[in-house]
């Protein structure tokens, strides 16, 4: 059997070009250049050894989204890792592949969540006012809040149920706004600049696992995946690409928003960082970047600056909010059409939208205004962990059919030798070890264990569950309802 160009399937929905690079873009640079920024500082014990982490950390992604290109190019299905390594190796592979990644995405949604609520508690002091609802875990909940999460979530539910169109028109504008309010900060940062405020290169951080400059580096550099995370994203809505859009374009666009977020994100962090002291800085509330404005700017442009980061930030954490629950959900259907999980999964609306998974998505949503900050940290782990899982998965599936699949047609491949796909297995296997291993300095935390031992034994649960039902259908007829074909491309 032969996988086909997808020229011929009909699209429901039309992304162009655009689309698509904001869908990644957005999802990448979405979640932590305003909320998360000064805690980097203090991950990585200093402003060098954070910029070092996202320089090596892109450099080491680029390889891995090479062979995304490559695969998406050769295999323009929804779906991803479970795609390629089904391609690759079969069944239970594709299935630890989707299970994986659909983690990563998933642990998203209630992360984003939680800082959207917090911005929206700056903006609207009222949602946080009077006594809290409950404690747990040390974080407060109000009631106005926790009700705000619900409905944000309801919100994000409908646009989705929708279809794709609305959902990725959506994250277009976001990005676009992210983009505005970012080259706005940068310019205003750049003129208090004074690169002294950089040092000290580094510091240890009472509590921080770290005691020395390349101890931070690591430190930072295992959760730089978590944030340079989302061009994966865009294979999960290939399947919703305009007609004219060709798979070699969109594997050149999943390169380009690497590079584009690995900017960015070095930018961001030179601008803000050189504006005061960075110790000053990591210390300040998040978001810090609004905060840090009212400090060097003791005037009302300081104000306007303030609220201009506010937006910049809500739009961010919504994009990446919205471009993970695309992609959650496509996955989760991907797998329920394929009986790698319950079939249920890809029931859809009369929008054509995977409605269970869905709805699947945003009950695990709700985990962020009941749960608080106090779920941030895992939350980071387990899905930084995930992602790198789900690379490595991506990259090894691209080696396997190198070998064995000479003929396969890859409108663009990941370099002419092997050498690129030996490369993106040893950055994702290395990244692995460093996050499970306890005596690493980029150890996940046993939190984050207990968390992802529960995903998968959820996911050997539905593995089971839909297992009897996959074996009443052949592969051949599995390896049909995953590539979409007709008995006329067999």
């Amino acid at each position: 059997m032969d996988i086909k160009n997808n020229n011929n399937i009909e699209n429901k929905l039309g992304m162009r070009t655009i689309d698509f690079f904001m869908l990644g873009f957005g999802s990448m640079i979405g979640v932590g250049w305003t909320v998360s920024l000064n805690e980097w500082f203090y991950t990585a014990g200093g402003v060098y050894g954070t910029i070092l982490a996202f320089i090596i950390g892109t450099l080491m992604v680029i390889p891995i989204g090479l062979c995304y290109g490559e695969m998406t190019g050769a295999m323009p299905y929804s779906g991803g890792a479970m795609v390629f390594a089904y391609r690759a190796e079969g069944r239970k592979l594709s299935f630890l592949g989707g299970w994986l990644t659909s983690l990563a995405y998933i642990v998203l949604l209630p992360w984003e969540l939680i800082y959207i609520n917090h911005i929206l508690g700056i903006f609207f002091p009222i949602l946080t006012s009077g006594s809290p609802l409950y404690t747990i875990f040390g974080f407060e909940v109000y009631f106005l809040q926790l009700i705000t999460g619900i409905a944000l979530t309801l919100l994000m539910v409908y646009f989705n149920y929708k279809g794709a169109e609305l959902s990725g028109k959506l994250q277009t504008k976001l990005s676009s706004t992210i983009l505005v309010a970012a080259i706005i900060i940068v310019i205003f940062c750049f003129l208090r600049a004074d690169f002294s405020n950089l040092n000290p290169v580094y510091m240890e951080i009472e509590g921080r696992s770290h005691s020395s400059f390349f101890d931070g580096f690591i430190s930072m550099l295992v959760i730089v995946p978590f944030f340079m995370a989302g061009f994966d994203a865009i294979p999960q809505a290939i399947e919703d690409a305009h007609d004219d859009l060709r798979p070699k374009r969109i594997s050149k666009i999943i390169v380009l928003t690497i590079i584009a977020a690995g900017l960015f994100y070095t930018l961001i962090i030179i601008a803000s960082a050189s504006s005061i002291p960075w110790t000053d800085f990591a210390s300040l509330d998040s978001p810090a970047l609004a905060f840090m404005f009212n400090r060097i700017y003791d005037n009302p442009l300081g104000a306007i600056l303030y609220y201009i980061t506010l937006i910049g930030a809500l739009a961010g954490l919504l994009s990446t909010y919205n471009g993970m629950f695309i992609a959650a959900t496509r996955l989760l259907s991907s797998m329920g059409r394929s009986f790698l999980i319950p079939n249920i999964f890809s029931k859809e609306s009369e929008h054509g939208s995977p409605i269970v998974a869905i709805i699947f998505c945003g009950i695990a949503t709700l985990i962020g205004p009941v749960f608080g900050t106090s779920v941030i940290t895992p939350l980071t782990n387990v899905g930084s962990l995930s992602f790198v899982l789900g690379w490595l998965i991506t990259c090894y599936s691209t080696l396997i059919l190198r070998k064995n699949e000479k003929k396969l047609h890859r409108p663009i491949r990941a370099g002419k030798g092997r050498l690129i796909i030996y490369l993106s297995i040893l950055i994702s296997l290395a990244l692995s070890i460093l996050s499970i291993i306890p005596s690493s300095p980029g150890f996940m935390t046993y939190e984050s264990l207990i968390i992802f031992t529960i995903w998968i034994i959820l996911g050997v649960i539905f593995y089971i569950m839909s297992h009897h039902v996959g074996d009443n259908i052949s592969e051949e007829e599995r390896y049909d309802i995953i590539f979409q074909t007709d008995e006329e491309d067999v």
